[in-house]
């Protein structure tokens, strides 16, 4: 059988095909069941999808989305045209994209099947007497059985149970669905992994626990808890879980509650499978709410790793969905106590057997060689000294890989000398060896250890190159020898214990004397310290974190979380943050004894006091809202690679003519300061920055970030003398009124940022003269013309000249810029382009705005590499050049506000191609798409908004997968039905527009938005009912006052108070686990109280929302998808809209009977009694209906509830007709 991977999407997990009249009321009947049962969601068509010739798209669509196809070859399946383009497709994708087939044979011959003898001969026969004139297709379905007989399938021939042959193909179909899970990386080797997993699922296997499962593991650190929790994370993923999240080292990344909101947003982006940038999480007590009302209502799978504090238990778990499954690891069995696991889900890992040790030390230490008899022996000692824990035998293993004899018997030695030493004491040793052999690999481990967990890589390594040569071999060393590694943002991380043996290694031995520290982190101790004049020179590295980051204003959209939270608006509005407050000062005494100190991190603390210090060994050094106003002059530690202080109150970096007698630095002519080893300089966002320094005493600068100095009004013209400097920030330098000239003298530059600065009146005539330069960003500046000389920067790839819509343009580029043959990206606001820009054959993006000329130049047709072009806002352009299709790269065309082009280019005959992905035409002035448009095969986004004097659409790309015709006042009429792959369509405010054909062929649509357009005359139940087999729910946005009416009267209705604020309106609807196939689905209306805001919706049943309407709409929910959480199959629904309404969705609505029960409220609504059909069947009538016939199907319940304002429930029961007879399959 072929495997189960896929190269699309996928949304059924089997599709059964069979021969109805053979099998649907016996054997398919309880294999769908069996399937069913097992959460195995299985596609088992109705007889009324089949009507004509044709297989339909319904079925098409559900054939190309399953994992899995089950053939129940039966004796009539040859007879059936239907089954037989089923199999000829199935067939087609099991080959293109390996999807499973199983075929089974029920009662008949695989060699029947092969050769189309006997009744399949017959089939045949008549086949090619009805078929004549297509005799390919008939052709096609013998190739196609006579393949599915060579697949070894599963035999019905009486000689095993129907019941056992159902279970094999359960069991198997589980298997293949189960063999690409989304797993996580546990261990390089896995030893005794999979014993312990067992343990754990076995106590989960046999507990009848309905609710949420919580599952503690814990023990000793280094004994391999979190590797267990990844290992029982992958097995458990395997189950029927809407979302899963692996919260790592939460213990350390929730230091602060910066760090918990953080964890709460990851939850939320993993569960729900999107960008953490889509969640905004401002505080822990909203990201509370959110987990509350984003994933709550979801079956997921969460692993807390290393939690040491129940409160942020209980900011990350709450009230999750049935089923759910929460794994804990923790040191501190207590800490299982109070967060109630109970005592069969508590698992204590215990160190290794000898035989596991055995293993996993040898897998480290010798890999896939094989050990001499003396290291055998000394593997013995090795094993006794590492305690059978994992993290030691991972850590002695990967250090004595291919080490002489001599080097084991001498680290044997020295974890020998003392034998009551701790794991952690035999971690340090270990360390230690490591150190005789490099003793810069040690130190730059006790440094990330204890300074740098959570940086970037890149980061990272650009600090540690300060001190250390290649830092980047060292990093990946230690990374090779299991001592840190980094997840997936490249962030280091680091094992606990060993962060912990680290520190503790750090500390000297002396716990309570920070001052014999190598390296500080407490920020209690560090202030101790400072205060108290305790600093020596043992220290080498201070971490000092005082405020918590400023958290980003939230924006509109999260304001109605906010507004739930007076403690949030204060913490996110209030002016007190917007400046910090300085509460430390130290003064300088304190550090004047650190002479080793080599990096130091300071935020917000006020250092007062001489700076005359002998910190000779500095390379870093970041101060974070420095109070100075500028830098001391004995300030100038020679060795300091990286300056930065960010925030600072700095006006000027030293004051001129300061002339210091014994500076601890190298003097220039004038005796002035000089950095002579500074890299990078960083004083971004000190916004009372007037000037800058004079840059020949920074001679071997490499990066100089201004970004935000807004009162900056110069750079100093000694800037030319940086012979190193790559990179240049003066975004947002909003008072620089020029460059100097020497800037053009740089000759390594490559990388040059002024952005917004609005003061800067033109640009060096010179400045060509920078050949080394990539990157020029001047967007949003206001100099009228670029100096011709900017055709000399050959190798400049990226050009940014943009400006916003108010913002005056530059009236033209200079021909010059024809020769930038290295551009790749062009991105200018200018009212007109040069002729010859065709010259830029290396251009792939031409991003422009505001240009003022009637038609493009026509070279551009020679931009052969151009993916990308986007013309906006230009009110002359009136057309685009013929040669545009010839643009044989071309992706994406955007001509966006172009109110007076008026066509495109026919598109010749036979450019299907073409690889235009996104095509946009918004507010133009088109009246016709080009003719031959349909031959972009490629085309998937479609935007036509606006377009008022659009009057038809002839033809449409057959992929388009979203559309927009919003705006179009005057197209009359649409034909949509080649659209089968279509998902969103926007028809908003289209008044013309009134007759739209192919409506019910679009077998994609999730998404309907046509809010002011005349249509409620074609939202018809027919069509409804069609939807509801399309296998997703659709959202239909339109105005509550054109609801259909055939849904508004038929309808529960639930109406909020006048204030909604005070609450939900709340409604329930219970489904009975056995619901007739008569029954479709349900459509949910929802009519907003005001138009311009949203609402939140909360429901107990999967698939329907996430979190939030943002319309007035009516919302389609197929049966298929509707996953109910509730034990009681019960789905609740609370939304703060003025009304809604629940339909109950049938394939023959007319044979629905409702029974109303009367509301024992004193007084009842008009809306509390509602009949659901037209027939008047009483309830008594309905009973013995049901027992006349006990031989069909019984009518399967559906209730409907609604919690009254004094709590008492009304009731409806609503039943639903036997389902009609099978039709001929």
């Amino acid at each position: 059988m072929a495997s189960t991977s896929s190269q699309t999407p996928a949304s059924w997990d089997v599709f059964l095909s069979f021969r109805g009249i053979d099998t649907r009321l016996g054997f398919t009947s309880h294999l769908y069941s069996a399937l069913d049962h097992n959460g195995i969601w299985t596609f088992m068509d109705d007889p009324e999808l089949r009507c004509g010739e044709v297989i339909s798209a319904a079925l098409l669509k559900a054939i190309q989305e399953s994992k899995i196809y089950i053939v129940v070859l039966s004796v009539n399946y040859a007879s059936s045209s239907w089954c037989l383009d089923e199999l000829v497709e199935i067939l087609k994708c099991n080959k293109t994209m390996e999807r499973a087939v199983i075929p089974v044979f029920f009662n008949i011959d695989p060699s029947v099947v092969r050769y189309q003898n006997g009744r399949f001969g017959e089939h045949f026969k008549r086949h090619e007497i009805r078929y004549a004139d297509e005799m390919e297709r008939v052709e096609n379905w013998r190739l196609a059985l006579c393949q599915l007989a060579q697949y070894s399938g599963i035999h019905v021939d009486g000689k095993k149970s129907e019941a056992d042959i159902v279970n094999d193909i359960v069991e198997e179909s589980l298997l293949l669905l189960h063999t690409e899970p989304t797993a996580l990386d546990v261990a390089k080797y896995p030893v005794g992994l999979e014993s312990r997993v067992n343990d754990i699922t076995a106590a989960l296997l046999s507990s009848g626990t309905k609710g949420v499962i919580k599952i503690g593991i814990y023990g000793m650190g280094g004994v391999g808890k979190t590797t267990l929790a990844k290992a029982l994370f992958n097995k458990l993923l395997l189950g029927s879980f809407e979302g899963s999240c692996f919260l790592e080292n939460v213990r350390e990344n929730s230091g602060n509650i910066k760090g918990l909101a953080s964890l709460q947003q990851q939850l939320i982006s993993d569960v729900l499978k999107i960008s953490k940038d889509e969640v905004k999480v401002s505080s822990v007590d909203q990201g509370t709410k959110l987990i509350e009302r984003r994933i709550c209502s979801r079956k997921i799978l969460v692993v807390i790793d290393d939690l040491e504090d129940n409160k942020k238990f209980e900011s990350l778990v709450r009230p999750f969905a049935p089923g759910s499954v929460v794994i804990i690891t923790t040191r501190d069995e207590e800490i299982l106590d109070v967060i109630e696991v109970e005592t069969q889900y508590r698992y204590k890992v215990n160190e290794m057997g000898d035989a596991e040790a055995n293993t996993l030390f040898f897998r480290h230490a010798f890999r896939d060689t094989e050990p001499n008899d003396t290291l055998r022996i000394l593997s013995k000692d090795i094993l006794h000294l590492a305690g059978r824990l994992p993290l030691a035998l991972e850590v002695f293993g990967s250090y004595l890989y291919k080490k002489p004899e001599v080097k084991w018997k001498s680290y044997i030695e020295r974890l020998q000398r003392d034998p009551d030493s701790s794991i952690q004491q035999r971690l340090i040793i270990s360390l230690d060896a490591y150190g005789s052999d490099d003793p810069l690999l040690k130190k730059m481990f006790l440094d990330i250890a204890c300074l740098f967990i959570g940086r970037n890589k890149e980061n990272l390594v650009e600090i540690l190159n300060t001190y250390y040569p290649y830092a980047d071999d060292k990093i990946n060393i230690l990374q090779k020898r299991s001592l840190l590694t980094f997840n997936d943002k490249n962030e280091v991380r680091m094992h606990d214990l060993l962060q912990d043996t680290g520190k503790k290694i750090a500390r000297n031995n002396s716990p309570d004397e920070p001052g014999k520290h190598s390296r500080l982190w407490v920020r209690k101790e560090i202030c101790d310290l400072l205060e108290k004049d305790k600093g020596t020179e043992a220290i080498e590295g201070i971490l000092l974190n005082h405020f918590e980051p400023e958290l980003p204003k939230p924006k509109l959209e999260d304001l109605l979380e906010l507004l739930e939270s007076e403690d949030d608006l204060l913490r996110y509005f209030g002016p007190e943050l917007s400046k910090p407050k300085l509460e430390e000062s130290f003064s300088t005494k304190s550090l004047r004894r650190m002479t080793r100190l080599r990096f130091f991190f300071l935020d917000g603390i006020n250092l007062t006091g001489k700076f005359k210090l002998p910190l000779e060994d500095l390379r870093w050094f970041c101060w974070n809202h420095c109070p100075l106003k500028c830098l001391p002059s004995d300030f100038c530690p020679e060795k300091l690679v990286i300056l930065e202080l960010p925030n600072s109150k700095l006006t000027t970096m030293w004051k001129e003519k300061m002339v210091s007698q014994k500076l601890f630095f190298t003097p220039d002519s004038r005796g002035l300061p000089r950095l002579i080893n500074l890299k990078t300089l960083n004083m971004s966002f000190s916004e009372d920055l007037t000037t800058t320094p004079d840059f020949r005493r920074l001679p071997h600068l490499e990066s100089l970030n201004l970004e935000g100095c807004k009162s900056l009004k110069e750079v100093h013209k000694s800037i030319g003398s940086l012979v190193w400097l790559v990179s240049l920030n003066l975004k947002d330098c909003v008072n620089v009124r020029s460059l100097p000239d020497t800037i053009c003298d740089l000759g390594a530059l490559e990388v040059l940022c002024i952005e917004k600065c609005t003061g800067l009146k033109a640009l060096p005539r010179e400045l060509g003269k920078i050949n080394s330069l990539k990157e020029l960003n001047a967007s949003r500046t206001s100099f009228p013309k670029l100096p011709d000389s900017i055709g000399d920067l050959s190798k400049l790839v990226k050009l940014e000249l943009w400006r916003n819509f108010n913002e005056k343009k530059l009236e033209s580029l200079p021909n010059t810029i024809c020769n930038l043959r290295a551009l790749e990206v062009l991105k200018v606001t200018v009212k007109a382009l040069p002729v010859e820009l065709g010259n830029i054959e290396s251009l792939r993006e031409l991003i422009t705005s505001g240009i003022a000329i009637s038609k493009l130049p026509d070279s551009i047709g020679n931009l052969r590499s151009l993916e990308i072009l986007d013309i906006f806002f230009s009110r002359t352009l009136e057309r685009l050049p013929d040669q545009l299709w010839k643009l044989t790269r071309l992706s994406e065309l955007r001509a966006y506000a172009t109110i007076c082009l008026e066509k495109l280019p026919d598109i010749e005959s036979g450019q299907t191609s073409l690889p235009l992905t996104k095509l946009s035409l918004y507010h133009s002035n088109i009246t016709a798409l080009p003719s031959g448009i349909s031959q972009l095969s490629n085309l998937e986004d479609l935007d036509l908004g606006s377009c008022g004097h659009l009057l038809s659409i002839a033809e449409l790309p057959p992929n388009l997968t979203y559309m927009s015709v919003d705006d179009c006042t005057s197209l009359k009429r649409l034909n949509l039905s080649s659209l089968k792959l279509l998902r969103k369509l926007h028809l908003q405010n289209c008044s013309a527009l009134t007759k739209i054909l192919g409506l019910e062929e679009l077998t994609s649509l999730v998404w309907l938005i046509c809010r002011g357009s005349p249509l409620t005359h074609t939202l018809t139940k027919p069509l409804f009912q069609m939807y509801s087999g399309f296998e997703e729910k659709i959202d239909i946005w339109l105005e509550a006052e054109d609801f259909p009416d055939w849904i508004i009267q038929s309808s529960v209705e639930w109406s909020a108070d006048d204030d909604i604020s005070d609450g939900d309106a709340s409604s329930s609807v219970n489904l009975q686990p056995n619901l007739s196939h008569n029954y479709l689905g349900m459509i949910l209306c929802f009519d907003l109280q005001d138009k311009d805001a949203y609402y939140s919706v909360t429901t107990s049943a999967n698939n329907i929302f996430e979190s939030r309407i943002y319309s007035s709409s009516i919302v389609i929910v197929p049966r298929s998808i509707l996953t109910v959480t509730d034990s009681d199959h019960k789905i609740q629904f609370a939304s703060r809209v003025r009304r809604h309404w629940i339909h109950l969705l049938y394939k023959n609505e007319d044979n629905c009977i409702t029974v109303n029960v009367a509301d024992e409220r004193n007084t009842p609504s008009a809306n509390d009694t509602v009949d659901m059909s037209n027939d008047d069947h009483s309830a008594s009538e309905l009973e013995d209906d049901e027992d006349e016939d006990e031989d069909k199907e019984d009518g399967r319940m559906l209730e409907l509830q609604r919690e009254g304002d004094d709590g008492n429930e009304t009731e409806y029961e609503s039943f639903s007709s036997d389902e009609d007879s099978e039709g001929d399959r």
